[in-house]
């Protein structure tokens, strides 16, 4: 044990480390595992036929499934015991660089039991995606003793002076061309002059500074195909005491309740019609006294168009 730290609902900490407590124990293991997995090789392509498709938009090929196309990803990588899902970055073409934003696909062992593992995945294209080059970042992945790898995809292996060929790897990024029939390329909006908060304490009679915060705003998803908008799909939230300080809520982590988003719904809205979203949270005992601001408002697309609000 390294170091223990203690934290009260304000957010106060206590930190102790090795000199002043402390505790060992000793494991005797002949098959233990300390070598992480080796990265190989990599293949990528666009397919077509019909997935099964989950949240996160990751497909499993199912003859009775959604037929559209997918970027399949392949890896492989050395390893004598079970791996777990290698998670891979793609990023989304963004056409004016304004930000670049990405989503995570899950690749899977195909065979458990052999030394090569076939890590293999299909991310499902939506209609509304944009089209253009989608490329990739990273992928990790970990052994089922613990140890873990990555492998960055770079433009310049030369350049890339990270690697060392145990457990940080590098590749040749690659890139896929996908068109898709109504990209979804424009930011989600918020009308600025429709935002209200309503904070009340939970105990009136004797307030302690936990208090039940009300946040109602409306909001938009634009495209530049009308009909076919992608849809709001999340909206973070950042407070700021009247001392300064800030404190984040996000969609979907439970710092705070959002009964108007789902993060399991990822069917796109297909309308521009703006739309109530409703949001409560507790600020905990021991909160600050004063005036409490909202200090920034993030709403994201089920694409990952983003815009930033600071109202500082």
């Amino acid at each position: 044990m390294s170091s223990i730290s203690v934290t009260d609902q304000v957010g106060n900490k206590r930190y102790e480390n090795t000199s002043t407590v402390g505790a060992k124990l000793f494991i005797e293991n002949p098959l233990e595992d300390t070598t992480p997995p080796k990265f190989i090789s990599y293949s990528t392509e666009r397919v077509e036929g019909k997935f099964n498709v989950d949240n996160n938009f990751n497909g499993t090929l199912d003859s009775n499934g959604k037929e559209g196309q997918a970027i399949k990803f392949q890896s492989i990588w050395e390893e004598k015991n079970k791996v777990g899902t290698a998670n891979v970055r793609i990023n989304f073409p963004n056409p004016d660089q304004a930000e670049t934003y990405y989503m995570e696909l899950g690749t899977k062992a195909e065979n458990q039991d052999v030394e090569l593992k076939d890590m293999i995945g299909y991310f499902y294209i939506e209609d509304y995606f944009p089209s253009g080059y989608y490329d990739f970042v990273e992928q990790y992945l970990g052994d089922e003793a613990g140890n873990s790898s990555y492998v960055t995809f770079v433009d310049d292996l030369d350049n890339f002076t990270y690697a060392n060929g145990k457990n940080v790897f590098g590749a040749v990024r690659d890139s896929v061309y996908i068109e898709t029939k109504y990209p979804d390329i424009i930011k989600p909006e918020i009308d600025l002059n429709n935002i209200s908060v309503i904070a009340e304490p939970t105990n009136p009679k004797a307030p302690n500074g936990e208090t039940r915060v009300d946040i109602n705003l409306n909001a938009r998803d634009l495209s530049d195909f009308e009909g076919n908008e992608a849809g709001v799909y999340i909206v973070n939230l950042t407070l700021r005491d009247p001392q300064g300080k800030k404190t984040g809520y996000q969609t979907g982590n439970g710092t705070m309740n959002h009964p108007d988003l789902d993060l399991a719904n990822t069917t796109p809205e297909l309308n521009s019609n703006w739309k109530n979203y409703r949001f409560n949270l507790v600020l905990p005992q021991g909160s600050a006294p004063g005036v409490w601001g909202i200090s920034d408002i993030v709403i994201i697309d089920k694409v990952g168009n983003t815009k930033s609000y600071n109202f500082e």
